[in-house]
């Protein structure tokens, strides 16, 4: 959508980052504003926003219904992910609420969800916030998304999950169970740590222990 002379994109995941449950939402922007004139978004750059351009953010994640956690924060990228946590894309649904900056980025905001798909009905609206449920991604999804490979890879995904699981369930801390992959797995061990978003697995991990 278009705002302030940028093309903005927010976009929302969820799903099985390879041992990690997980959902995201982020928020971009391009400076070009030569594709103004249509919704379409090929081929444009997105970059990050500025400190005063943050936005409010919250998500509940639920997995059949049940929350599994909650995260809240002023930012361009709002996280969380279960280390061990094994699901299916379609268990997981996303409660997101944003709050844009004002009425004008709200209502081309809300413009954006109507072009990919969400209704009216389907959109609350309190002030500047805006609050949809994510289930079944409206927007077209990738290419590489086929269901034999999703299958393949969701085994193997499934199968480290029964690994970590299986290590870990008698150690009641984080660093203990850590410890007791580096010594036991330590193939599994460099997988977790090379994670890019290690920082926010082990923020959640708290967060995570207090929701359950």
């Amino acid at each position: 959508f278009n705002y302030n002379n940028k093309r903005w994109l927010i976009e929302f995941w969820k799903g099985q980052y390879g041992i990690c449950t997980g959902a995201e939402v982020g928020v971009y922007a391009s400076e070009k504003t030569i594709y103004n004139e249509t919704m379409d978004s090929e081929n444009v750059f997105y970059d990050k926003i500025s400190p005063e351009e943050l936005l409010d953010i919250s998500i509940v994640v639920r997995k059949n219904a049940e929350v599994i956690f909650k995260r809240k924060d002023k930012h361009w990228w709002v996280t969380g992910f279960i280390l061990g946590e094994f699901s299916e894309p379609d268990e997981l649904s996303v409660d997101i609420n944003i709050t844009l900056i004002n009425e004008e980025m709200r209502d081309a905001f809300i413009q954006g969800l109507n072009y990919v798909g969400y209704s009216n009905e389907e959109i609350k609206i309190k002030d500047n916030s805006v609050e949809i449920f994510f289930g079944k991604p409206k927007t077209e999804q990738p290419y590489t998304n086929i269901k034999l490979l999703n299958y393949t890879m969701q085994r193997k995904n499934e199968y480290l999950c029964n690994v970590y699981n299986d290590i870990t369930k008698q150690y009641e801390t984080y660093d203990e169970k850590i410890d007791a992959i580096k010594e036991q797995s330590p193939l599994l061990y460099r997988q977790i740590m090379n994670i890019g978003r290690w920082k926010c697995i082990i923020d959640l991990y708290n967060v995570y222990k207090l929701n359950r």
